[in-house]
């Protein structure tokens, strides 16, 4: 007997390979699967812009780094005693204006040259709720902790996330033909507006994502699913009841690589857990750290001998160990 309703999954018609460019953006749930994935010395840039739930903000920060767009410093906003870029997270903030310009330029400076290399957009919608910035008119991608009167709530229609990213979509793909593009909605539950409304805003994500990948020749892989409905049972929750617990994660992961990694991949994640676990090590006292380091980089350098398209990967999180 069986006692959960398996999710089913299209099988896909392209595969994620080591070497190849993918970037995961939008909530919190992006960190989750983009984590696994460079743990796994997939090369990915993970959340880049920081965690954006809503698909009005995570289409500005695309935006941006398709057209190379250039901030100023005015346009950064002081609170609590650091400047903030309002499109984007605190992981771009510092402590002056100028600053914060100039890491936010760097950022999209660099996403716009990787842009025509990349070979999968991984997007996770989070909610469909929006914070409008009354200063600006625009959509605030954090709101920084700023005065709640600044803004106007409200959630995106349906409508309107499709025309938008039905737009997005086609100089992405004039920038990189045959981008492959995988949407999915975030099983993180938004109770802080009542589960009634989350439930709402959930059902127009899956609506809105489904009409894309009927347009846009995009790919829709089933992570909400897999823990509201295969899972569905507050163990696979983490203590605070909304997000996945770590077991969940993992088993999200584990079928999104079934479906979207080939065997020969999988088989190399392994040797990259090896790797990467051995870097989040810290050394007891008394252990010798230089005969740790050592046998560490030579283990790097024998996996990019007999794996070449892991370099890159290894590169990016060992450079200064690798001869």
């Amino acid at each position: 007997m069986k006692f959960t309703t398996e999710v089913e999954i299209e099988p896909s018609t392209w595969k994620i390979a080591h070497g190849e460019t993918v970037w995961t953006i939008g909530s919190c749930f992006a960190d989750n699967l983009g984590s696994r994935m460079a743990d796994r010395l997939l090369r990915v840039r993970v959340n880049p812009f920081g965690a954006l739930y809503n698909p009005a903000s995570i289409a500005t920060a695309l935006r941006a780094a398709i057209d190379g767009r250039v901030y100023t410093p005015e346009e950064m906003v002081e609170s609590q005693g650091m400047w903030h870029c309002m499109d984007y997270a605190t992981t771009l903030s510092r402590l002056t204006a100028e600053e914060t310009a100039e890491a936010v330029n760097a950022l999209v400076t660099s996403l716009h040259a990787e842009l025509p290399r990349l070979e999968v957009l991984m997007v996770t919608f989070g909610s469909t709720h929006v914070f409008t910035d009354l200063s600006t008119g625009c959509i605030a991608g954090n709101c920084h902790k700023l005065s709640a009167n600044r803004f106007a709530e409200r959630d995106l229609s349906i409508d309107e996330i499709v025309e938008e990213w039905t737009a997005l979509i086609a100089p992405l793909r004039s920038l990189r033909p045959g981008l492959n593009i995988l949407l999915t909605v975030s099983p993180v539950r938004h109770k802080a507006y009542g589960l009634h409304a989350d439930r709402l805003s959930k059902s127009r994500l899956l609506i809105a994502v489904d009409e894309l990948c009927r347009r846009c020749d995009a790919t829709y892989f089933p992570a909400y699913e897999l823990l509201d409905d295969e899972l569905r049972d507050y163990r696979f929750y983490a203590a605070d009841m909304v997000h996945p617990s770590d077991v969940a994660a993992d088993y999200i992961f584990e079928r999104w690589a079934q479906v979207f990694c080939s065997e020969q991949t999988r088989r190399l994640f392994a040797e990259g857990l090896r790797l990467t676990s051995r870097l989040k090590h810290r050394p007891i006292a008394g252990m010798q750290t230089n005969d740790f380091l050592q046998s560490t980089a030579a283990l790097a350098n024998r996996m990019i001998t007999e794996h070449p398209e892991l370099a890159e990967a290894i590169a990016e999180i060992l450079p200064k160990m690798i001869n």
